[in-house]
């Protein structure tokens, strides 16, 4: 029997400043847990899977208006970020990369694996305005597992960093997928979509509806 792929709803996050596609598994964490007003955390407990959408405004001298959160598994909890001024040095070709190993940091990871940087076109993110640097970088975080230090997990991670120069901030979309699961048993009449699929899916239908959500 063929598998049909799962139906992604449009779903507003920032006091409707901004709509994505999400699958109906992927729960909203503040519908249990409180979550920073500059994030948007949603998570699938039973494929160990969770996408994160987080607002970094570029702040100058003491830091960055907004943090990074581990996405791995067990809730995430706010760390401090990267010096402002490092980040505000990144390339734009770089920044994807940066913000990927600074997660790793973040996240306490064990080791990362950084496979691919890449520059995306107006094809991978339609709704958005052609002159903002979109890049996507994949790879893979090794964390500890809760509660059992001598074991790790691999966590499949894509990242995406849209540039927003004009705001002085930038939006990134994390998708975390454990890798054991990639391969888990799904319904037999719909599929959920792998991690890469689903990202794709996901930047395709990304609309900035108010871009005060970014400052003036």
């Amino acid at each position: 029997m063929v598998q049909a792929s799962e139906p992604l709803n449009e779903i507003k996050i920032f006091g409707g400043a901004i709509s994505v596609p999400l699958p109906s598994r992927l729960q909203d964490v503040s519908d249990f847990r409180p979550v920073p007003d500059h994030q948007e955390i949603f998570t699938d407990a039973a494929r160990d899977q969770s996408l994160i959408v987080e607002v970094v405004v570029r702040a100058s001298g003491s830091g960055m208006v907004g943090v990074h959160q581990a996405g791995h598994h067990s809730p995430p909890t706010a760390h401090a970020h990267c010096p402002a001024q490092e980040f505000q040095d990144q390339p734009d070709e770089d920044a994807a990369g940066f913000f990927f190993k600074d997660l790793a940091d973040v996240g306490q990871a064990v080791s990362s694996r950084l496979d691919s940087v890449q520059g995306l076109g107006s094809r991978d993110v339609p709704h958005l305005p052609p002159s903002l640097y979109v890049s996507l970088a994949a790879g893979q975080h090794t964390v500890a597992k809760s509660g059992a230090a001598s074991e790790a997990l691999a966590i499949q991670v894509l990242l995406a960093d849209i540039r927003i120069p004009a705001h002085g901030s930038d939006l990134l979309i994390s998708l975390h997928t454990r890798s054991s699961s990639l391969g888990a048993q799904e319904s037999e009449t719909e599929a959920p979509l792998q991690g890469p699929e689903l990202f794709k899916s996901i930047l395709k239908g990304l609309k900035i509806l108010d871009w005060g959500l970014f400052g003036q």
